[in-house]
């Protein structure tokens, strides 16, 4: 079993899905015909429309239809950051913190600069899920550059090391 593997399967485990609150969701998610994900026509059409008349049911709708890829930016998220991630974070946390990223981004995207929401509303859950963990489950908190700075040093240590070189001082 590879070390890839290996990740992947500590966030399966992650998803199994035992508490209440984690079934309802994932029930939801496969149920409403609101969540399907919409087209780039339907989603400019939409933006378009929710621009006019603020409608708070086609917020609603566009937030709906992409929560789907608020789970998978989770999922990527535990996967590629097991090592910061904290044992006491629970799924449904991240999701909810990566849905509140969603609805920020709703609220900051304009759909004149020509990309699709996921793109654009993807920094935002990432931004949420990554200040979540580091305000409210590290043991000290620490500003949230902080972690990113800790991810760019581990990320160019292990280069240096993959090419050959010593690992690299503090200095």
């Amino acid at each position: 079993m590879t070390r890839a593997t290996l990740r992947i399967n500590k966030v399966m485990k992650m998803t199994d899905r035992s508490t209440l609150s984690l079934k309802k969701y994932f029930s939801e998610l496969n149920t409403d015909k609101e969540i399907q994900p919409l087209t780039v026509e339907e989603e400019r059409t939409m933006f378009a429309e929710y621009n006019i008349t603020g409608d708070p049911k086609i917020k609603t709708r566009i937030i709906k239809s992409n929560m789907k890829f608020v789970i998978t930016v989770t999922k990527k998220f535990l996967v590629h950051q097991c090592k910061f991630a904290n044992p006491k974070a629970l799924l449904e946390d991240l999701i909810n913190e990566g849905n509140i990223g969603l609805i920020k981004a709703f609220d900051k995207f304009d759909i004149k600069v020509g990309t699709r929401f996921l793109t654009f509303a993807s920094w935002y859950i990432y931004q949420q899920i990554q200040v979540y963990l580091q305000d409210t489950l590290a043991d000290i908190p620490q500003p949230a550059n902080r972690f990113a700075i800790y991810q760019w040093v581990g990320k160019a240590t292990g280069e240096l090391i993959s090419e050959g070189h010593n690992v690299p001082s503090l200095e």
